[in-house]
């Protein structure tokens, strides 16, 4: 039998990269549907877009939790832009 080419740390990397990423589509989305839920006539794609963009997992959490502070979508894209995003 021959062996695999993924060694353990390789597969283990590769299933932790899969649920980092997994994580961020579920930050995203929390996101998005905060701000559509909240005000279901807002344009949320610039936010989408930008969130999207974000490739740090810690980053997103932090983005996340200033999501749920921030009243509107305007709002969350000056946050945005003031912490450099």
């Amino acid at each position: 039998m021959q062996e695999s080419p993924f060694t353990f740390i390789e597969h283990f990397s590769f299933d932790e990269h899969l649920r980092r990423e997994d994580e961020r589509k579920n930050l995203i989305a929390f996101i998005l549907v905060r701000f559509t839920s909240c005000s279901p006539s807002s344009d949320v794609q610039l936010v989408k877009q930008t969130l999207e963009s974000v490739q740090d997992h810690e980053r997103l959490v932090e983005l996340f939790s200033k999501a749920s502070d921030t009243l509107n979508v305007e709002e969350f894209l000056q946050a945005l832009n003031e912490l450099g995003v």
